[in-house]
């Protein structure tokens, strides 16, 4: 399973959340996209992605957009995530329900 995370600096933690969601252990690959230099606005979604999370305190409007056209032209479900919010495992745990579906 393929997942890709928008945004963030550390994302150590969300990592190992999507690790829980992954179907098999050691299954999983993740790519960091931090958005931070503007080339990453240019970057192409792999088709082989299954779920896209969105770190949204640290991302730019366009790179989310740009993103987030892909992921609907691609049929891939997306996660938001507030750094702050302590409800971000929440959202991963119905990711792997929708996943598990």
């Amino acid at each position: 399973m393929n997942a890709l995370i928008v945004g963030g600096d550390r994302v150590h933690a969300i990592r190992e959340e999507l690790e829980k969601v992954a179907p098999a252990p050691g299954a999983l690959r993740v790519e960091h996209w931090p958005g931070r230099k503007p080339g990453y606005s240019r970057r192409s979604v792999s088709a082989g992605t299954r779920v896209i999370v969105f770190v949204c305190r640290h991302l730019s409007h366009s790179l989310m957009l740009h993103v987030r056209r892909q992921a609907d032209d691609l049929g891939v479900p997306v996660v938001y995530l507030r750094r702050s919010d302590i409800g971000w495992q929440a959202e991963l745990q119905n990711l792997r329900e929708r996943l598990a579906d």
